[in-house]
């Protein structure tokens, strides 16, 4: 009777960790390079000047839902940026955005209006739609030769008050004018 029971428990922790596990994988499917992003995120604030940064911690917003949240509270969670906390925050709509260093909007919203984005300032716009680094966003992440890298825009830099070191421009595939 002992065994069967002890069998029982083990059959039922197995297939429960069997069902994290893929559940783990089928998470990491929407979005693979989530953790990638966030380092890159991060680098890229690490080796930002924002002119007018008067936010007691660095605000990073995410306008969407995306693994990639999860990751970025991982580094906040250990890291710091300018001397200040990291504090990562996940909004659904462009109306709940207020004051933050960075923004980052997932592909989600390549189909909704992002008019309101050139109109930010002092506010570091990453983003992950074709097309948006010619006209609202300063870098936006693209795919080339099955990788992911990352297109900037010095005039959007400029036009917002941000600073960057060579590095970021040195290391863009692409530099949109």
């Amino acid at each position: 009777m002992k065994l069967k029971i002890s069998f029982f428990v083990f059959f039922i922790t197995f297939c429960l960790k069997i069902s994290g596990f893929t559940q783990s994988i089928s998470l990491s499917k929407q979005d693979p390079d989530a953790k990638l992003k966030a380092v890159y995120l991060y680098n890229f604030a690490k080796k930002t000047k924002i002119k007018s940064n008067i936010l007691p911690e660095y605000l990073i917003v995410v306008l969407g839902k995306t693994k990639m949240t999860e990751e970025l509270k991982k580094i906040a969670s250990t890291k710091q940026i300018n001397s200040k906390k990291i504090t990562v925050k996940e909004i659904n709509k462009f109306e709940e955005l207020g004051a933050c260093n960075l923004l980052f909007v997932c592909k989600d919203f390549k189909n909704q209006s992002l008019t309101e984005l050139p109109k930010l300032q002092n506010i570091l716009i990453v983003t992950e739609i074709e097309g948006l680094c010619s006209s609202e966003s300063i870098i936006n992440f693209i795919y080339k030769d099955s990788k992911i890298q990352y297109e900037f825009s010095p005039k959007n830099a400029s036009k917002n008050n941000i600073e960057f070191e060579s590095s970021i421009t040195n290391s863009a595939k692409e530099i949109i004018q």
